[in-house]
């Protein structure tokens, strides 16, 4: 079976490299990001991610997998991962594949093979989990828009690629000043978590996104924090650790 990604290069964006990859990035990759996540409550200000990739903190390093043709100026794909420092955890915060190039096996071989080994080799020994927030096909129904990836069909293939639920009631942090708390997300972690693992993203992504939380809603952050942590305590070692 041809592998999906021959035609492409693949590569990992940091703040080594942004200043080179950030115009076709800030063009290819902002329309292909727009198109990808329609719902403007959804996504985040792309600038302030491209700011995020060049910028790293002692706590948090943003980082892209950009997947472009081998002859052609356009991206074709591209996953943006956030690596929490102190949880020694990444969370995948938004992947995309063109329209025109989906079903060909492009996000299987980013999520679980080249792209798995690109944020592996990078965050090396470092690296004890990956995360990823999905919509809860309980609470979201399905788009009317059907080049849009339902919550349910998009549940089903990251299950297929090796993720599992996290046994927490998930609560998604505000994500700007305007924003508000998402209780319609469910958390997974790839090849699955250990309860000291989830505690300590939880932990590391709540006091992360305090700066942009609401000051009317504090109290309610550090109550969430609490109880996610409480939950993860619980289940123990009920699921096993990322390798």
């Amino acid at each position: 079976m041809q592998d999906p990604l021959s035609g492409y290069t693949t590569f990992l964006v940091d703040a080594a490299n942004i200043a080179r990859w950030r115009p076709l990035i800030e063009t290819s990759g902002r329309t292909l990001y727009e198109d990808s996540f329609p719902v403007s409550d959804e996504r985040q200000d792309f600038g302030l991610l491209l700011d995020a990739i060049a910028a790293p903190s002692e706590t948090l390093t943003s980082v892209a997998i950009v997947t472009i043709p081998k002859e052609g100026d356009r991206i074709d794909a591209m996953l943006l991962r956030e690596f929490y420092r102190k949880a020694g955890a990444v969370l995948c915060t938004y992947g995309m594949v063109r329209k025109e190039c989906r079903k060909r096996g492009i996000m299987r071989s980013l999520v679980t093979d080249e792209g798995l080994e690109i944020i592996r080799y990078h965050f090396g020994s470092s690296l004890k989990a990956i995360f990823m927030e999905m919509e809860n096909p309980d609470r979201v129904p399905p788009p009317s828009d059907p080049s849009v990836i339902s919550p349910s069909a998009r549940q089903a293939f990251f299950e297929s690629c090796g993720f599992e639920r996290v046994p927490v009631d998930y609560v998604q942090p505000p994500l700007g000043k305007d924003k508000d708390f998402c209780r319609d997300l469910l958390l997974y972690a790839l090849g699955g978590a250990s309860s000291d693992a989830v505690k300590g993203f939880i932990m590391a992504f709540y006091e992360e996104m305090e700066k942009y939380c609401p000051e009317r809603l504090l109290a309610t952050l550090n109550e969430e924090k609490r109880r996610m942590c409480g939950e993860a305590e619980d289940f123990g070692s009920g699921i096993h650790n990322f390798s």
